[in-house]
């Protein structure tokens, strides 16, 4: 067998000449002869070894004695162990009882095809003739060990393999020893990230967290000098690995042109960070370190896999080995400085000689200098180190073309902005970023690139020291805001809430003036929606200015009085975003945008927290318009904001203003629009006061026994907040309106719901306590459901009464358990088996 020569991923080994394992004392592959010897490094391809570390296969046989014909599975994963062609096996269908679906053999063009080879029944065949009948998943795995199976699975022809090792990796490392995996699985590991099939590549970026974290937690982590690996040199005790060994691979995936790679590959790099930071945490004592020996469960490094949102209690037992904090650091600046700054500089032409020992923490220096003078070209990439030879071959097919640095820079940018958002950032880490963003803020060749570098920029502005905003942000900003491409100019929008801030008042006040009202006036609907957009933050970032936002800027956002239309979404004008309008029509659709009352909508609680509660007047007339609008979005938005607008408005203009909206919205035909008004019920309550607070409650029983409430997690937000309303109001206020309505609960005909009137019934019949008449009426309509002619309902009251008896405190336990009883007692009889059984048990 040979590869196809459009193949891009390397071939495997040669030969295997490792003794045979105890259970077979001959085997070989069909048609295969093992070469007498191996061949030398030099000759093997991509990889720098010659075997795997242990193998089935036999010990070459001598010359004068040819080789057993042994069978394999039909589905074994092989790779091509020899030059010589040899014969395939005809294609065998998989049986449907398989445990375990793995697909057969990839095609191979017919030009390949051989003849099968005919099956000897009576041979004393290591692998029966029946076992090709009875499917497993592709070899014998009693008869392989766990490193056996990751080289067989990784070198399969088939991609399904490829993609299933991918996503086991973190399970069958812990069953290799540091020396195994450094020395065999971290090669396979370089040959998963170039593979032809995107799903094994997207597998991989899937769990490079958990494979990453257990080989530096197992390895001594060095730097990649080579005047300081002789105190590292790996002993019997001690496994070494270079710090630089997955940035190849981080590199690759982060340059994959499918959303299913560069995605988790990103994430890999920003949890990776999150985890180093909170390790960092926990050895400065500022989290209290995990008591592991109470786990019973040993470390599975498995669960971090980038897909999943692990437990924090599995994540309190994670630990770091060898990963210490010195490690950590130096991986830190590995991904800071190698990953992220390195995947923008791919284009770069820099002295690899001049910079190969040069500390991480010099990158921003460098990348400086290499802008100030030229330089003498080199392929190589000084934040991309040159591959060792054995991976070369691998990574060529990857290229250096404009397209794919360009690529590298959109994902550096990406990578800048989460970074920094996450606040971790070191000074240096800081400058080193601004530096790289306003290098590449200014690339004249790709629009992407500088409209991922404005995103970069806003994150890096609430961040940074206000002179880096001033000397080298706010240049950028000022040419991003006018670039010639309208998608640069509206994703810089973006950054100007995050810019403003770091102004001085004049200077904010001259900044958004001139923003805004030049491109609210855009020939692009795509730039005016985003000025409209980032409006309600721009206005609140004058919150602490004397004279608050310059009315223009307020004019812009609530739109023109005479609009009253198009706030209540009876007027709007289309068109389309990606294409230019008439100059001399931009602003009349920027007013009449269609888009405008549902996002005033969610900025408004900004704004009127901006201007408080003394300029509500100047606001009362636009809320009003777009209360009246029947749009769901926008009546849902408007009921979700209600109690943060009483908030800032106070008791007296709520009670006028927005009570009737929040009546409006209790009634409205729509699910959401009234869920939203009964779950802003908790803080909306306590600013009307007791008397309106008591009536809100009367309407949302009233609407639940008119049967208004047909969604069921409504009726579930109305059983959560009943403890709420109580403390609120008081027994007196709201405890028979909650008495009631937790009944209606219980006869609730979703079992969802009635769980949830299980879960605060506790609670419900404590706070009760406190008034024996309302306790004695709660009593009382419990005991009516032991009495239903419903068995739901009986068991509803089994269900209610076992709820009772476990949350009981000691005190009363004995006086609660006697009712209990009492009140089960005559269900031991009942004609249903479920009830008499519980009922004895209760």
């Amino acid at each position: 067998m040979h590869q196809p020569p459009q193949s891009t991923r390397s071939a495997g080994p040669s030969s295997i000449t490792l003794p045979p394992p105890p259970v077979f004392s001959s085997f070989t592959l069909q048609g295969f002869t093992p070469d007498r010897s191996p061949p030398s490094v030099g000759q093997s391809p991509n990889l720098g070894f010659n075997t795997a570390p242990s193998s089935p296969f036999s010990e070459s046989p001598s010359p004068g004695s040819p080789p057993t014909q042994w069978y394999t599975p039909p589905t074994t994963p092989q790779t091509d162990l020899s030059d010589t062609p040899t014969s395939p096996r005809p294609p065998e269908s998989v049986p449907s009882s398989a445990p375990l679906l793995v697909p057969q053999r990839a095609s191979r063009p017919a030009a390949e095809q051989e003849t099968p080879i005919e099956r000897n029944e009576s041979s004393d065949d290591a692998f029966p003739s029946i076992i090709d009948l009875a499917f497993d998943s592709g070899f014998d795995e009693e008869g392989l060990s766990t490193l056996e199976k990751i080289y067989l699975y990784s070198s399969s022809d088939s991609s399904v393999h490829r993609t299933f090792i991918a996503h086991a990796l973190p399970s069958y490392l812990e069953h290799v020893t540091p020396q195994e995996a450094v020395e065999y699985v971290l090669p396979l590991i370089h040959n998963l990230a170039v593979d032809e099939d995107e799903s094994v590549k997207a597998a991989l970026a899937a769990e490079l967290v958990p494979v990453i974290w257990w080989f530096f937690s197992h390895c001594q982590l060095i730097p990649d000098d080579l005047d300081s690996l002789q105190p590292y040199a790996s002993t019997s005790t001690m496994v070494t690995i270079s710090v630089q060994s997955f940035t190849p691979i981080l590199g690759t995936l982060l340059l994959g042109t499918s959303e299913k790679i560069f995605s988790p590959t990103r994430f890999a790099v920003l949890d990776l960070l999150a985890r180093m930071r909170r390790a960092d945490s926990r050895d400065a004592g500022l989290v209290p370190s995990p008591d592991i020996s109470s786990k019973r469960l040993p470390v599975n490094l498995a669960f971090l896999s980038n897909n999943l949102v692990e437990d924090e209690d599995e994540e309190l037992v994670l630990t770091v080995g060898l990963f210490k904090n010195e490690e950590r650091t130096m991986f830190r600046q590995e991904l800071l400085h190698s990953v992220i700054i390195g995947m923008s500089r791919l284009d770069m032409d820099m002295d690899y000689e001049d910079q190969e020992r040069e500390s991480p923490t010099r990158v921003s220096e460098a990348s400086q200098a290499s802008e100030s003078s030229s330089r003498q070209s080199s392929p190589d990439n000084p934040y991309f180190p040159p591959l060792p030879p054995k991976y070369e071959e691998a990574y060529d097919v990857l290229g250096s073309d404009a397209r794919k640095a360009a690529l590298g820079r959109v994902s550096s940018m990406s990578l800048m902005a989460a970074v920094t958002a996450t606040g971790s950032l070191d000074k240096e880490s800081q400058w080193a970023f601004v530096k790289e963003i306003e290098r590449v803020g200014r690339d004249t060749a790709y629009f992407y690139v500088r409209r991922e570098a404005s995103l970069a920029l806003g994150a890096l502005a609430k961040v940074v020291p206000d002179e880096l905003v001033a000397f080298s942000l706010r240049p950028l900003f000022d040419a991003l805001r006018w670039d010639p491409d309208f998608r640069v100019r509206q994703s810089a929008l973006f950054a100007l809430p995050a810019i403003l801030p770091r102004l001085t008042p004049s200077h904010r006040r001259t900044v958004a003036l001139e923003t805004a009202m030049a491109l609210s006036k855009d020939r692009y609907g795509i730039v005016r929606v985003g000025v409209l957009e980032t409006l309600g933050e721009v206005l609140h970032t004058f919150l602490n200015d004397p004279g608050g936002p310059p009315n223009e800027l307020l004019e812009l956002f609530l739109g023109r009085r005479e609009d009253g239309k198009v706030r209540e979404g009876r007027d709007w004008m289309c068109y389309n975003e990606m294409e230019p309008q008439p100059a001399d029509q931009a602003l009349e659709f920027f007013y009449r945008d269609s888009e405008r009352p549902l996002i005033c909508a969610f900025n408004f609680p900004a704004v009127v927290l901006t201007l408080g509660a003394s300029r509500w007047p100047e606001l009362r007339e636009y809320y009003l318009d777009l209360s009246r609008n029947t749009n769901v979005h926008v009546r849902k938005t408007m009921a979700a904001s209600l109690g943060e607008i009483a908030r800032i408005i106070g008791q007296d203009a709520a009670q006028k203003e927005l009570v009737p909206l929040w009546w409006e919205s209790l009634h409205f035909d729509d699910e959401s629009v009234r869920e939203k008004a009964v779950e802003i019920l908790d803080v909306f309550l306590p600013l009307l006061g007791r008397p309106i607070g008591k009536q809100l409650l009367e309407g949302v029983l009233r609407s639940w026994e008119e049967g208004k409430f047909r969604g069921w997690r409504e009726r579930e937000a109305i059983i959560l907040s009943l403890e709420k309303y109580l403390e609120l109001l008081g027994c007196d206020g709201a405890g028979t309106i909650v008495r009631r309505l937790l009944v209606k609960g219980l006869q609730d005909g979703v079992a969802a719901v009635r769980e949830c009137v299980y879960s605060v019934l506790p609670r419900i019949w404590d706070a009760l306590s406190s008034d024996p008449v309302l306790l004695a009426q709660l009593e009382a309509d419990l005991e009516a459901f032991s009495r239903s002619s419903s068995f739901r309902q009986r068991m509803t009251f089994i269900a209610c009464m076992q709820t009772r008896a476990q949350h009981t405190n000691q005190a009363g336990l004995r006086p609660a358990v006697d009712a209990i009883f009492k009140s089960v007692s005559h269900l031991a009889t009942d004609p249903v088996i479920d009830l008499d059984q519980l009922g004895l048990f209760g």
